[in-house]
């Protein structure tokens, strides 16, 4: 199910097509929404690949906030 998700992201960010990768963090989003990685790597794209902090930090909030809840690392 995930597998050409995976694939079409590592291909972007071996790539450095940063916006081809978030589309694909995006997908496994819409199909995934709790899955941590794929918050995580969303997060990192948006926070030191594309500088977009306005749309990063929420997202880091997030990715923080539902650690938090499951007790992840």
């Amino acid at each position: 199910m995930t597998g050409p998700i995976y694939a079409k992201l590592r291909g972007a960010l071996e790539a450095k097509e940063w916006t081809t990768a978030l589309s694909a963090v995006e997908e496994g989003l819409a199909l995934m929404p709790h899955k941590i990685d794929f918050r995580a790597i969303q997060a990192n794209l948006l926070l030191h690949k594309i500088r977009d902090l306005r749309t990063g930090l929420p997202i880091m909030r997030q990715l923080v906030r539902e650690a938090i809840d499951k007790g992840s690392e």
